[in-house]
């Protein structure tokens, strides 16, 4: 039976553009350690997708990380909700 769920879809419902999010990469390569340190990084996401990675639907998430302007692409199963997002009516 072919299952119709993307791969980290599940997280990708948990998720709303503008919440705050968390994920780990690995520290920069140029780091000189033996053992590769994980960086823990926040930022906001600003889109939601499912997009085809060889023959497998793939949930992505872009966000903007904390400090930066450009949109970095992390996989739904890497992400962490930190905060939703809140809009206060003035």
């Amino acid at each position: 039976m072919e299952n119709d769920y993307a791969f980290g879809e599940r997280t990708l419902n948990k998720i709303k553009v503008g919440d705050i999010v968390s994920w780990s990469e690995l520290s920069d390569v140029n780091t000189p350690v033996i053992f590769p340190l994980m960086k823990k990084r926040f930022g906001i996401a600003s889109k939601l997708e499912i997009v085809f990675r060889g023959d497998r639907r793939v949930a992505i998430i872009k966000v903007i990380p904390m400090g930066l302007t450009t949109e970095k692409e992390v996989l739904a199963v890497c992400i962490s909700l930190v905060s939703r997002e809140h809009i206060h009516e003035v």
